[in-house]
């Protein structure tokens, strides 16, 4: 395929909510954000090689959900002429910003901040069209093995890739720089209600104050992966900064090339759900969660009657949906390939776990594929299949805060293998 000069724009815009928004994440959080500890960012990169265009936004911020997305996606079309699904957007997946997506009794969604927040999306992604300059890209990946573990599986391995993507002028100025890496951002625990983009945000104050780029920092497969040290921001900085640390050192490293291909696929999925409760099941969870609800309040235990509360919202909406005959039995999936050259960045709508990514990015020729989860959705976890038979929370309780009947199905993550496998093998096969 013929190659093209690159351009690449970058910018950014400050997203931070007012303080007293409420904060999502954790259910066991006591009441809204009292003050703001660091600043959120959205941030853009536009890529143009002539004949295509293409936006990537990252998000400080837990997730944003589908409906967003498209209207997002259409205003800034409207505003740049990149067409919608050449548009992606990525959460860094914080536990420490404003409610943007439903998830129960996990803080309310605020609609006014979403409403200002698609406007400074349209307006991040014209301010990183107009800054299009001819630009050369390098790509690499170090390892980062210390800091995270397995939460799920005590001594169980992780994912130490850290991915990097730089795009440098033809002066060599760094315009922006993509890091990838795979850890949930929960340094801060639930007894935090300060907004802040946690430890992402430590990782990209350092670059950027090193280089002087745009850092986009995008979560990887961190379904199963959480930092080893939860509940102070000097932990979020000391993870923030081992990234930014081993960042350097490999933008140090990198090759860097004018031309390239820019290629875009996707694909959308019916990713299955397991078989919801009988209405006689969910009829008797209702009791036990309304009677644990009652002892909890008598008893002043605030946290286990905050989450009997939650799981008896769970319980009646899901008991509605079975006895009116619409409970979903699916969930929609949207995955997105962006491919340049010999890199390609697929985009995940969920927690993928650790297993599904590494595997994702070592089921092709290309010379780098960098997974993206938390990206223009997020269904919820994906558990690779033999997680099942382990349990755990991903498994047992967490599709109940979405708002589904069930879990998704076992095979629900060898789909989105399969679905990744085919845009790689497009990507592979169209750049060459």
């Amino acid at each position: 395929m013929r190659k093209h000069i690159l351009k690449a724009g970058a910018a950014q815009v400050d997203i931070t909510p007012p303080p007293g928004v409420p904060l999502t994440g954790f259910l066991f959080r006591l009441g809204p954000s009292t003050g703001i500890h660091d600043p959120l960012f959205a941030r853009a990169l536009a890529l143009d090689t002539g004949g295509q265009q293409v936006l990537l936004i990252t998000c400080d911020l837990l997730a944003l959900d589908a409906p967003f997305v498209s209207a997002a996606r259409a205003a800034i079309r409207e505003a740049t002429g990149i067409p919608e699904n050449n548009i992606m957007i990525a959460c860094t997946h914080t536990h420490s910003g404003p409610a943007t997506i439903f998830l129960r009794d996990c803080g309310e969604v605020d609609t006014t901040y979403l409403d200002s927040l698609r406007l400074r999306l349209v307006s991040v992604a014209q301010d990183a069209v107009s800054n299009l300059h001819e630009a050369r890209v390098g790509a690499g990946r170090g390892q980062v093995d210390k800091g995270v573990l397995n939460r799920r599986q005590p001594g169980a391995p992780t994912d130490p890739d850290l991915d990097v993507i730089s795009f440098q002028d033809e002066a060599g100025k760094y315009l922006a720089i993509l890091v990838n890496y795979a850890c949930h951002p929960v340094c801060l625990d639930h007894t935090n209600r300060l907004i802040s983009a946690d430890y992402p945000g430590y990782l990209s104050r350092a670059l950027q104050e090193q280089t002087q780029a745009v850092v986009l920092f995008t979560n990887s497969a961190a379904g199963d992966i959480n930092p080893e040290r939860m509940g102070s921001f000097a932990f979020a900085e000391d993870l923030g900064g081992a990234l930014a640390t081993e960042t350097l050192r490999i933008l140090d490293t990198l090759e860097y090339q004018d031309t390239a291909a820019l290629l875009v696929t996707g694909e959308t999925l019916d990713l299955p759900l397991q078989l919801p409760p009988t209405s006689d099941e969910i009829e008797q969870r209702v009791f036990e969660y309304r009677q644990g609800l009652v002892e909890a309040e008598a008893a002043g235990k605030v946290l286990e009657g905050k989450l009997h509360k939650a799981m008896l919202g769970w319980a009646e909406a899901t008991l509605a949906g079975v006895l009116r005959g619409n409970a979903p039995a699916y969930i929609p999936a949207e995955l997105q390939g962006f491919c340049l050259g010999e890199v390609m960045l697929v985009g995940i709508p969920g927690e993928l776990f650790s297993e599904l990514g590494k595997e994702i990015k070592s089921s092709t020729s290309l010379r780098q594929v960098t997974v993206l989860g938390y990206t223009n959705n997020d269904i919820g976890y994906i558990p690779v299949r033999q997680a099942y038979a382990r349990g755990g929370y991903e498994i047992t309780d967490a599709f109940k805060f979405y708002g589904y009947p069930a879990a998704l199905a076992p095979e629900a993550g060898d789909l989105v293998l399969q679905s990744a496998a085919r845009l790689l093998t497009w990507c592979s096969s169209s750049s060459t």
